[in-house]
């Protein structure tokens, strides 16, 4: 048998039946059905409260009941494992590990970038317990990836304009901000 749900006070309790007899006059009949319409009235009230809604708001109340209940209003989770890097994160990745190149060679613009605070409380949060032990091999890895990229190449031409601007700090507080949001979403927090 199904859970009971609890909303708590007059909404837990039932109704009771509403009793219209054949010989009541039309006064009593119809004082009955104004007492039963106040009391819905009042627990549909009570209701809308519950999920946060305007009183009276009787369609967005049939539409939060409907996604709690209906399965044809609820929304179908994505399948399989959640996405770790998305598109914007290996694009701004692609940036950093170029901007390295300039100042580094080899392995260490990788190892340069991994060892950014941003950058490696990103990868220690999002790889999780199946990070690469060397987080400049995550880096090498993610970049290569984001390289075939046309948005990592998108993003390199709106770094060169922010460059050209002088605009670098603005740049690097966007960089910082996204990741710091995928940190949170991993968590399950809000940015």
């Amino acid at each position: 048998m199904a859970k009971k749900r609890k909303y708590g006070g007059a909404l837990d309790e039932p109704l009771e039946p509403l009793r219209i007899g054949l010989l009541m006059s039309d006064d009593k009949r119809n004082e009955v059905i104004r007492e039963r319409i106040e009391i819905e009235t009042t627990k549909l009230n009570q209701l809308s409260e519950h999920y946060g809604l305007a009183t009276g708001d009787h369609r967005s109340l049939a539409l939060a009941l409907a996604r709690e209940y209906v399965g044809g209003f609820k929304e179908v989770k994505p399948k399989g494992r959640p996405v770790k890097w998305d598109l914007m994160a290996k694009a701004y990745l692609y940036v950093d590990v170029r901007r390295a190149a300039e100042i580094s060679v080899g392995r260490d613009k990788y190892a340069a970038v991994a060892t950014k605070p941003c950058w490696a409380e990103f990868i220690d949060c999002v790889e999780g317990d199946n990070r690469d032990p060397d987080p400049a091999e995550t880096v090498r890895k993610k970049y290569l990836e984001a390289r075939s990229d046309r948005f990592a190449k998108v993003a390199w031409d709106a770094f060169l304009m922010h460059q050209h601007e002088n605009d670098i700090e603005n740049w690097d507080a966007n960089v910082s901000e996204l990741l710091r949001g995928w940190r949170s979403l991993t968590q399950n927090k809000l940015p």
